[in-house]
Order: C-alpha cells, then structure tokens, then sequence
C-alpha cells in the first residue's frame, strides 16, 4: 500500500523516521531534516511542509519545504536559504514510483491552489525526472564588469546618474 503524507508537522515517532532517513542517505544535508523548516518558520514566517512517501511501513522519499503565501501568489519553496533543494529517495526505488511520487504532489498543488514550488538545483534527480514536472527558469541575472582603470570606469562606464550620487555621497 502507497501512501503518500504532506504534513505540517511531525510527530516524534515521524520525526525520528524523517532525522534517520536524512542522516543515512548520501545526498543528505542539514537543511532536510525535520528542525531545519521549524527554523525558518522561525526566521521567515514560512510555515514547514513535509512530503513524505510510505509503501508498506517503509519511508521511500522524503521532500522538505516551506510555505509561503503572499497577498498575490502562495507557493512551496524547497529548503530556503540553501543552495540545493528537492526530495531524497531511496536508492533503490523505481522510476515508475518516483514518477507516482511527483504525480501526487502535483495533485495536492492543485487541491491546496499553490502555484508552483520553488527548487533549486534539486539533488538526486536526473533529467528523466525532471523535465516532465519541472520549468526552469532563472530568477536572476548577472553582468559582468572588467575592472580596469576606476577613473576610466567612472567616467566612460557607470551612468551619469551613478556619478552624481557618488558626487553627492563624497
């Protein structure tokens, strides 16, 4: 029997389960265990979800994350503030039920209206897993300035505007 749980909290039998899956999987880090969302509920306000796959009495996966709402959108984000996210399977389970998994996830999103979950690089999931459920998409940009001579730079780069707040800072 399948059963996959999405809780709010744990209870110290769940708990304990949640802290051993994380400390013997090799993928684990600090950010999925159990107290890591109670802080940035904490910290953030970000309410903790746990998503949790169970077959016979055997936890299978494991996906830690936060809820955030906001007065425009109310999303899932993996595992804030770290630079990796995702879930954590056992290695030995099959694709067809990590494919299940997600499905399932996908289903409570719509149910719960949560637009989407935010991940970063998720741990442990190969392309296959990926593209059917997940958009990528780049939040943020960057650019790149050559350092050279800085009165070249403050004259002939940055704007007009830039300079004049750097002459009124001066």
């Amino acid at each position: 029997m399948r059963d996959i749980q999405i809780l709010s909290d744990h209870s110290s039998e769940q708990k304990k389960a949640w802290d051993h899956f994380v400390l013997h999987h090799p993928l684990g880090t600090f950010c999925h265990l159990s107290d890591y969302a109670k802080v940035i509920y904490k910290s953030l306000g970000y309410h903790p979800t746990y998503v949790q796959l169970i077959e016979e009495g055997e936890l299978l996966a494991i996906w830690p994350m936060s809820h955030h709402k906001t007065f425009f959108s109310s999303q899932y984000i993996s595992m804030p503030l770290f630079e990796f996210g995702g879930p954590l399977f056992v290695p030995t389970i099959t694709e067809e039920k990590i494919a299940i998994f997600f499905e399932d996830v996908k289903k409570h999103l719509k149910k719960e209206n949560i637009s989407l979950i935010q991940s970063r690089v998720a741990l442990g999931l190969t392309p296959c897993h990926v593209e059917p459920t997940h958009k990528k998409q780049f939040l943020n940009e960057f650019a790149i300035l050559r350092l050279g001579d800085s009165d070249h730079i403050y004259t002939n780069v940055l704007d007009r505007q830039v300079r004049k707040a750097v002459s009124k800072a001066q």
